[in-house]
């Protein structure tokens, strides 16, 4: 028969007699805290599934979280292409519209007919990366489902906003009055 593996290492001379005896009476010392067939505690059993259970929930928190970030980057990345693909050009030479956003007055420069579009309601203004743009209504529309804060003015049409009974009906407001 062969020797243990503890008996061949203290005959290569690999370890001494005191290690062979501090690790024979750490195992005895080892076995004498737990009795045979034990399991550990259910303490310690209960301890181990809660913290299994908060690191999936952690987990789960995580990548909802991450999963969120990412739609709402997708949203954007829609949003900014829609904008670009139906951006109508601005005229910097043109008259000033100044409109009212997130309780400030801006005002961006328009041709006259452009001008009496977003007044009538034919087109909107978005806001895109810190500037305002020129969209066609549909575009607004879509936007709005998206994000609604991105409408800086999007005018109803005329026929829609009629009020019934309105004792103002008969006259017409001027619309070349500026501010």
């Amino acid at each position: 028969m062969s020797k243990s593996l503890q008996d061949q290492l203290l005959s290569a001379g690999l370890v001494s007699k005191t290690q062979v005896s501090k690790a024979n009476a750490a195992k005895r010392k080892k076995n004498r805290q737990q009795p045979k067939g034990s399991k550990p505690t259910n303490e310690n059993s209960a301890r181990i599934q809660q913290s299994k259970t908060e690191k999936t929930q952690r987990d789960r928190d995580l990548n909802q979280k991450q999963s969120q970030k990412k739609d709402l980057k997708a949203q954007h990345a829609q949003i900014r292409q829609l904008i670009s693909s139906n951006l109508i050009a601005k005229d910097d030479n043109g008259f000033a519209f100044n409109f009212e956003y997130q309780g400030r007055v801006k005002t961006i420069y328009l041709s006259e007919i452009t001008k009496n579009q977003v007044i009538k309601g034919t087109l909107a203004v978005v806001k895109m990366d810190n500037r305002y743009e020129l969209v066609p209504v549909q575009i607004a529309k879509k936007i709005r489902e998206k994000n609604d804060s991105l409408i800086a003015v999007l005018n109803d049409s005329p026929e829609n906003s009629k009020i019934e009974n309105d004792p103002y009906a008969d006259y017409e407001i001027p619309d070349d009055l500026t501010w």
